[in-house]
C-alpha cells in the first residue's frame, strides 16, 4: 500500500479501518500499516491514536466500525504473520483500542449508545 500524496498514515488507517465489508484485503493493507506504522502522535509516519480516538468520541457508528474491524484484524493476526510480528502489531491495535475507549464520548455518542443497547426488562 502506498501513501497517498498529502494524505497523513492516520489518514489512510481511518480510510482503510472504517472499510465495509472488512474483507480480506482490507485486512492485508490494515496489517501492512500497523506492522510498517507505530502508534504516536510525534511523527507524521506514526498512527496518531489520539487524533482517530477523538473522531470515533463524535460518531459512534464510526467508533464501532473501526473497533469491530480491529477486533476482527486481531483474530487473523497468526493467519498472516510470525508469532513476534503478529504480537507488535497485536499491541498496536491494543494501544488504538484503549485509546478509543478512553477518548470523552459527546452526548450524541453516548445517546445512540444507549437507544442501541436492548433494554432489559426485569422479570
Amino acid at each position: 500500500m502506498t501513501k497517498d500524496e498529502g494524505q497523513s498514515v492516520t489518514e489512510l488507517a481511518l480510510r482503510v479501518l472504517v472499510r465495509q465489508p472488512f474483507d480480506e484485503s482490507a485486512i492485508h493493507e490494515a496489517i501492512a500499516l500497523l506492522r510498517e506504522h507505530s502508534i504516536g502522535r510525534d511523527s507524521s509516519e506514526q498512527i496518531d491514536s489520539v487524533s482517530i480516538a477523538q473522531r470515533c468520541a463524535r460518531d459512534w457508528e464510526l467508533f464501532h466500525t473501526i473497533y469491530d474491524n480491529l477486533v476482527t484484524l486481531e483474530k487473523t493476526l497468526d493467519k498472516y504473520l510470525e508469532r513476534k510480528e503478529a504480537r507488535r502489531v497485536w499491541q498496536r491495535i491494543e494501544r488504538l483500542q484503549e485509546e478509543m475507549d478512553r477518548a470523552p464520548k459527546s452526548l450524541g455518542w453516548m445517546v445512540k449508545q444507549i437507544l442501541r443497547k436492548p433494554i432489559e426488562v426485569p422479570r
